[in-house]
């Protein structure tokens, strides 16, 4: 299942995958297998693989094309605020987790874990910085 930082998002969410399906949400894929290129409104995915970070759907940046893999540093996606941005983890086969600035940090996930989504709401405007801490692959998501 999702995990997503509020409650009321994690209901809405977790009520909108069992109404339409697991993996509706986002074109998100509970399984290891991949994603949709298609997001819903007031959400984007990217996609955590063991050696990069991609786009999936959702960056609404000037030059943020989707399946642009990120290996190091750099600026990932920019959102709304009120966007709920899922990382997906697809076809991982080492441990990874997520920490968002400092203060939000996913559980690890690995080829072993039944879920394989991870969900944030960025609500405020701002920079935030997010780093994969077991491969070190890092950036920003800008909310404006």
């Amino acid at each position: 299942m999702v995990e997503v930082v509020t409650k009321p998002i994690r209901f809405l969410v977790l009520g909108s995958l069992m109404l339409f399906g697991a993996g509706a949400g986002c074109g998100l894929n509970s399984t290891t297998s991949g994603a949709s290129s298609t997001c819903a409104t007031n959400t984007a995915q990217l996609g955590v693989y063991d050696t990069s970070i991609r786009r999936i759907c959702g960056c609404t940046g000037v030059g943020e094309i989707s399946g642009t893999a990120f290996t190091g540093t750099g600026s990932l996606c920019t959102v709304s605020p009120g966007t709920v941005v899922y990382f997906n983890y697809i076809g991982i086969q080492n441990t990874h987790q997520i920490v968002i600035n400092q203060e939000m940090t996913f559980p690890e996930r690995n080829a072993s874990n039944s879920s394989q989504v991870d969900g944030y709401p960025f609500n405020s405007t701002g920079l935030f910085t997010f780093k994969d801490f077991y491969t070190n692959i890092q950036g920003t998501i800008k909310v404006q």
